[in-house]
């Protein structure tokens, strides 16, 4: 696995809040300004559904829980990636810590380099989203 990028940010929320809302895949549909629904494939994959096709077509995503850390596995078409959810206590909530970890680059069309900075700026947004849904 390829480390992308990480981004940051901080909720009022505490750990077991947060970790408890990352954790219900349907939740992605109330803070990913990209996602419609997560349609259950089986118990432990979900279907993304996106209003407008993205250059991954179809994405199934599998949730992992660990402690202080939630992952999302996504397999897609052209790229399978990882977002890692860590969670850190702070005084006032907990910090929130993106890490995209991505493989099988191979099947890119356009060179990695060229679409992490963009991947990032969209995670980002969803982060910022996140925050503020969980409250800031």
């Amino acid at each position: 696995m390829k480390t992308l990028f990480e981004n940051q940010a901080n909720t009022t929320a505490t750990v077991d809040a947060t970790h408890t809302f990352l954790e219900a895949p349907e939740n992605i549909a109330r803070w990913a300004y990209d996602v419609v629904k997560m349609v259950p494939e089986n118990a432990l994959k979900f279907r993304i559904v996106r209003p407008e096709p993205t250059f991954n077509g179809q994405e199934i995503l599998t949730v992992h829980s660990g402690a202080n850390a939630v992952s999302y596995v996504v397999t897609g078409e052209m790229l399978d990636y990882t977002i890692v959810f860590g969670l850190s206590a702070l005084t006032d909530g907990t910090q929130i810590t993106e890490r995209v970890e991505a493989e099988n680059l191979g099947k890119l069309s356009l060179p990695l380099k060229f679409m992490t900075p963009i991947m990032q700026r969209e995670f980002q947004k969803n982060l910022t989203m996140l925050v503020a849904l969980l409250g800031k």
